[in-house]
Formats: C-alpha cells, sequence, structure tokens
C-alpha cells in the first residue's frame, strides 16, 4: 500500500510544478495525477479539492523547513532566530518560487479560498514560532502567530519580487518589519495597549 505521507508529498510538488508552469486557476486534479504519475483515485483519496492540495502544500513546506532550520546559539535573541527561521523559511520556497509565486496571484482573485486557508496560514505561523523558540501556548502565543504572520508576510511580498542570489532586499524588508514591530513594542511600554502587549512580548521575549 502507498505511503500516504509520500502520496501527499507527490501531489504537493507536481501541484507547485505545474503551477510554476502553467498558472494555478486552470489545474485540475487529473492534471496533478498525472504530473505525480499517480491514480486519480489516489489523488482524490489524499486530496479531494485543489483547497486541500494548497493545505497539502502548506504542510510539505512546512516539514521542509523544519528539515531545514538548524539549532540555535543559547545567546542567540529571540530577534535573530526569528529573522533566521524566516530566512529559511524564504530559502524552501525557492526551488518552487515560480509555482509559489502563482498560486499567491491566483489567490488575490480568489478571496473565498484565501480565507479558507487562514486557519493553515496561522498553524504555519505557530511552527516558525516554535522553531525560534518562541512561546506559542494560550492568548500570547496566539498574538505572537499575529505578528509573524505580518512580518513574515510583509517579507513575502518583496522576496517574490528579489531576485538577487543574496536576497539583499528581502533580508532589508524583514529587518526593517521586526524593527517597526519593536518600536510598536516601545510605544506600548507608555500606552500598554493589551493586545500589542501580548504581541510584542510573545515575539520579542520581553516581559
Amino acid at each position: 500500500m502507498p505511503d500516504p505521507t509520500e502520496i501527499s508529498k507527490a501531489i504537493s510538488i507536481a501541484a507547485l510544478e505545474l503551477a510554476g508552469e502553467r498558472g494555478w486557476s486552470t489545474l485540475t486534479l487529473k492534471d496533478i495525477a498525472e504530473r505525480a504519475d499517480l491514480g486519480l483515485a489516489e489523488v482524490y483519496q489524499a486530496t479531494s479539492s485543489k483547497l486541500d492540495v494548497l493545505i497539502a502544500i502548506q504542510r510539505e513546506l512546512d516539514d521542509m523547513l523544519r528539515a531545514s532550520v538548524e539549532p540555535f546559539d543559547p545567546h542567540d535573541t529571540p530577534r535573530d532566530r526569528i529573522f533566521d527561521v524566516v530566512m529559511v523559511s524564504l530559502e524552501t520556497l525557492e526551488p518552487h518560487r515560480h509555482g509559489v509565486e502563482a498560486i499567491y496571484r491566483a489567490l488575490l482573485k480568489d478571496p473565498v479560498t484565501f480565507v479558507l486557508l487562514l486557519p493553515t496560514c496561522h498553524t504555519a505561523m505557530r511552527s516558525i514560532a516554535v522553531l525560534s523558540g518562541l512561546e506559542t501556548g494560550g492568548l500570547k502565543g496566539r498574538f505572537t502567530a499575529d505578528g509573524l504572520g505580518l512580518i513574515w508576510f510583509n517579507t513575502f511580498r518583496v522576496w517574490l519580487e528579489d531576485d538577487a542570489a543574496e536576497l539583499a532586499k528581502t533580508m532589508a524588508e524583514l529587518d526593517k518589519s521586526l524593527r517597526r514591530l519593536e518600536g510598536a513594542y516601545n510605544s506600548v511600554l507608555t500606552c500598554r495597549l493589551p493586545f500589542l502587549d501580548n504581541m510584542t512580548n510573545g515575539l520579542f521575549g520581553r516581559t
């Protein structure tokens, strides 16, 4: 019996390849099955819709990220760890850049699917938080994931346009986003807005 994990991986990689070649909107599960060299029944059993395929892709990317992140130096700050993990997450996208961009552009025109994917995206941000050594439980953990989502998405949009090998523009945007949120934290020190306080405490490890 085929390994379900391997089938899901094959579907994800095939979908990314095809999206990069043809775009996302017109792809069918039959197209993905043919590229993955799987039977259509196998694909339907694993992913009964294109939304399921997108969720499978995100899980595959999360697995790739976990396999790529190296142990941190104990002297690294939370900010250093966030920077490193976010950059590794984007580097794992690099081999699939065209497919990821095609899917992103299609989702901008499909707000229903975009909204349905939000829980999956939030889970991905929690994974980044865990890999960055941040607190992920309770209300503070939720705000931490929300803050990471803002940082990651701003950086991702720059990455899409950054074709330089060293990704200097991407790193500059990530640094700016982190500094911006740190600046927001400093403002919170005087006004103590609870929602922002929880977010920045979680991200930067402050009390």
